[in-house]
């Protein structure tokens, strides 16, 4: 029995340490995950999602990453446009793939998550009759 002690408290300590500077922000954005998020947010998309174009209307300038959740309908269009590889437009400068393909997969992560956390199944009753006779 005490090697599954030690097994997980190896484990309980690695995600402890795995999840340490997960809140902290990154220093071109505040409130920003700390990989890079924020950054690639700022240089790829907030040029023209911005207050002031609002191109699409849709304005990214004042998104919080760190609650993805509160705007979850916005970043779900984000997550969709990210899929279909249709954001940034051409001509428009592209991050490279591993960084595109990393934030689409962290944010819809992230709305997974927060989906899990606040289950909302719709109607829960039993079914009714389908007809009165």
């Amino acid at each position: 029995m005490s090697g599954f002690r030690v097994i997980g408290a190896a484990v309980g300590t690695a995600l402890i340490c795995s999840t340490a500077g997960a809140g902290q922000p990154a220093a071109g954005r505040s409130g920003a995950p700390a990989d890079g998020h924020g950054q690639l947010l700022d240089r790829y998309c907030v040029a023209c999602h911005n207050d002031r174009l609002e191109t699409g209307g849709l304005s990214l300038e004042a998104m919080d990453l760190t609650n993805v959740a509160g705007d979850a309908a916005v970043w779900e269009k984000v997550v969709a446009k990210l899929r279909a590889g249709a954001m940034p437009p051409q001509p428009r400068p592209r991050p490279e793939p591993a960084a595109y393909d990393g934030f689409r997969t962290w944010l819809e992560t992230e709305l997974d998550r927060a989906a899990a956390a606040d289950l909302r199944p719709g109607r829960t009753e039993a079914l009714h009759r389908l007809s009165r006779a």
